[in-house]
């Protein structure tokens, strides 16, 4: 079994119609098979925003979001809650390092601390992770 963080942007890819719904589909397929996800506890608070957020650009309709809902609690993931001093920490690091914004470099972190791999579409995450020798999904 392998273990992945997923990142924001590949979750938000299955719900919203013009991004990239091909990998998170596959991503997700995966996860149903031989895979565990795991994210930090930032991620509800930026689904959720990003919900709020497209329904006030017009992205989707208001009528959609409780099955959008419904589809994210479905989503075979934990969330990580574990965070202390030294966590924060490290995330602080990981940002100064790669110039990530301390949410991306808690992904980051989760996925070092946890010897997971990311599943992201946001390239500067990606592009920090394999510098930190991180599986990428693909």
């Amino acid at each position: 079994m392998n273990l992945w963080v997923l990142d924001c942007s590949l979750a938000v890819a299955t719900f919203l119609p013009d991004e990239n719904s091909k990998l998170a589909d596959q991503f997700f397929t995966k996860l149903q098979n031989e895979n565990k996800a795991i994210v930090p506890s930032l991620w509800l608070y930026e689904i959720s925003n990003v919900i709020l957020v497209a329904t006030r650009r017009k992205r989707i309709s208001e009528e959609n979001v409780s099955t959008i809902f419904k589809s994210i609690e479905s989503f075979p993931i934990e969330v990580e809650p574990s965070f202390s001093p030294s966590i924060m920490r490290n995330i602080y690091e990981l940002g100064k390092k790669h110039t990530l914004s301390i949410y991306d470099s808690a992904y980051l972190e989760l996925c070092i601390r946890k010897n997971a791999g990311l599943g992201s579409l946001d390239e500067k995450l990606i592009q920090s992770a394999k510098k930190e020798k991180v599986k990428i999904f693909k």
